[in-house]
């Protein structure tokens, strides 16, 4: 059933307020709904108390709605509640895994050329300490060439392969299944950073066949601060994870020197967590489940083609990889030439109340390897509407004529 934007749209406040911007920069940070914004308040409001340590009412409150969170969230991509481990982020998420996983002399991490910083310096760190080798796999107009991807594979010693499922630069969704299939038949482990796919489609952790997910609440309708890191069968560790960081709340008993720790999820979530996120993180996705993943993703699909098309009417414009199917885009980067692209996206704010993002986006290794000085990035959510590009792309008309 098609999605009701207008009613969708007054379950956030920022759009119900009297002058609300024309909200594009979701891939940064989506807005959030009166149920996540009200679950946080209630917690800090009605049991602002410690979980999984206090026994008193508050307390075992506080544990049912983070249990309660956590199977809400596991079931959302398709997996057990005890390969879900709660982070602060992605980059908290992908940083866990490089440096709980054990890795041999000669061992390789690939990724590719269009990652995020969050997936370029945890693997740059370790190999200045001599850990692994990195390993950077070259895009073809912001696409990975499966059959250089797989001679890769063959020829090196790959442990790990990390790439962004969406990428935050173009907004392209990588082909996973046959992905995923190369890197299995290679004897490889597969991380995904899936924080820009969340919000707009449907994921099933087990189908893909991937051995870790990560991704982040704050792009997704939750809580800044939250992040998530699926573990495939993390009770059983396989993987041979050992804790990143270690405190209160990840061990069974200390006897001298001889800890003991939890098994699961608990092992890896050291310290006081955040409650009130991981609470509101629930009812983010309790909310994208309730307005179906397929019908999101058809409208993001629709509102993509619309502004793409529309851009791709302005000659001065250079969308960054424009071969990249339209209409699978969750976002779209360009450049003016000679244009710089942080006083544009100021004059858009100032002038039109329009909010999106410009410069690096994160991803300064793509950038600089193809020299670009910076661009515009126009992101989208289901909340977005058909009127907004129509606006935005005449108000960048308007820019234009008097710069």
């Amino acid at each position: 059933m098609p999605l009701n934007i207008s009613e969708i749209r007054k379950n956030f406040p920022l759009l119900k307020s009297a002058n609300p911007p024309v909200y594009f920069d979701s891939a940064c940070q989506s807005l959030r709904p009166e149920k996540v914004i009200n679950a946080i308040k209630e917690y800090y409001e009605e049991y602002p108390a410690c979980g999984e340590r206090s026994l008193h009412r508050l307390g075992d409150k506080v544990t049912k709605k983070v249990d309660e969170a956590r199977l809400e969230i596991a079931r959302f991509i398709g997996v057990k509640e005890n390969e879900i481990i709660f982070t602060k982020n992605t980059t908290e998420s992908i940083n866990l895994i490089a440096h709980s996983l054990p890795f041999e002399d000669g061992d390789s991490v690939l990724i590719s050329d269009k990652e995020h910083n969050s997936n370029f310096l945890p693997w740059i760190i370790l190999e200045k300490e001599k850990k692994i080798k990195l390993i950077i796999l070259e895009t073809e107009n912001g696409l990975i060439n499966l059959n250089l991807l797989a001679d890769t594979l063959k020829k090196n010693k790959i442990k790990l392969v990390s790439l962004a499922l969406t990428s935050n630069l173009d907004g392209e969704t990588i082909e996973i299944k046959a992905i995923s299939k190369i890197v299995k038949e290679n004897g490889a482990l597969l991380l995904l950073d899936a924080a820009q796919s969340m919000l707009h489609r449907k994921i099933n952790a087990k189908e893909l066949k991937v051995d870790f997910l990560a991704f982040s609440g704050h792009k997704m309708l939750g809580p800044s601060g939250t992040g998530v890191l699926y573990v495939n069968n993390l009770p059983e560790n396989h993987y041979q994870l050992s804790p990143f960081i270690v405190g209160g709340g990840t061990i069974l008993d200390l006897d001298g020197k001889k800890p003991i720790f939890l098994e699961g999820p608990e092992q890896f979530e050291a310290g006081l967590q955040n409650y009130a996120g991981i609470i509101g993180l629930g009812e983010a996705v309790k909310f994208l489940k309730s307005l179906g993943l397929e019908n999101i993703e058809t409208y993001k699909n629709k509102l993509s083609k619309i502004f793409y098309q529309k851009l791709a009417e302005d000659k001065d414009l250079t969308v960054i990889n424009p071969t990249i199917p339209n209409e699978s885009r969750s976002l779209v980067s360009f450049f003016i030439k000679n244009k710089d692209s942080h006083r544009l996206c100021l004059l858009l704010d100032e002038g039109f109340n329009i909010a999106a993002r410009s410069g690096f986006f994160c991803d300064h290794f793509y950038f600089h390897k193809k020299n670009i000085p910076g661009a515009l990035r126009f992101s989208f959510a289901f909340y977005n509407t058909e009127e907004e590009i129509n606006f935005t792309v005449d108000s960048l008309k308007k820019i234009k004529e008097i710069l």
